[in-house]
């Protein structure tokens, strides 16, 4: 997949993002393992516990094989501001999106919470044909967490590594 985010900031200033560098262009390369810190993953479960809305957010890093190095994790408004569904602020997307370019790292995942059992819903599979990168759930329910990817046989659970 070829194509470019074109986001303007609020100062105006423009911002072109292949997405074949920061989405690795196509849904057909899949990773086996999502490593994350400890300390940010246990974060990531305790805002989804707290909260009656679904958190959301972006993980930046790096694709090494098949293991996807998550070095930082950046908290995103859910503009939908609900328990049920889940919609990314496009400001947010445009901040990781240079924080990313400034340290010289990807855009490598996504993350949000479930209400139910930490499992891709219909819309997050839509999602992941948009956005063709891991998908880390975070089950509001009981803090249970699990990663996909979508690949040539579709949808893929990836392992999630604590490191």
């Amino acid at each position: 997949m070829v194509g470019y985010l074109v986001k303007a900031a609020p100062d105006g200033e423009c911002f072109y993002s292949p997405l074949v560098l920061s989405l690795h262009g196509s849904p057909m390369h899949s990773p086996r393992v999502l490593r994350i810190g400890e300390r940010e993953l246990k974060s990531l479960v305790r805002k989804a516990l707290s909260t009656p809305i679904e958190v959301c957010g972006l993980l930046l890093g790096r694709e090494r094989g098949e293991v996807v190095e998550v070095v930082e994790v950046m908290e995103a408004s859910n503009l939908a501001s609900s328990p049920y569904l889940f919609e990314v602020n496009p400001e947010d997307v445009y901040r990781a999106l240079k924080e990313a370019e400034k340290r010289g790292v990807d855009l490598v995942g996504i993350y949000h919470s479930h209400p139910a059992a930490p499992n891709p819903s219909s819309k997050d599979q839509e999602g992941m044909r948009r956005w063709p990168m891991t998908w880390l759930i975070i089950s509001s329910l009981d803090g249970s967490v699990k990663a996909y990817r979508l690949s040539e046989e579709g949808l893929e659970e990836v392992k999630v590594e604590e490191v």
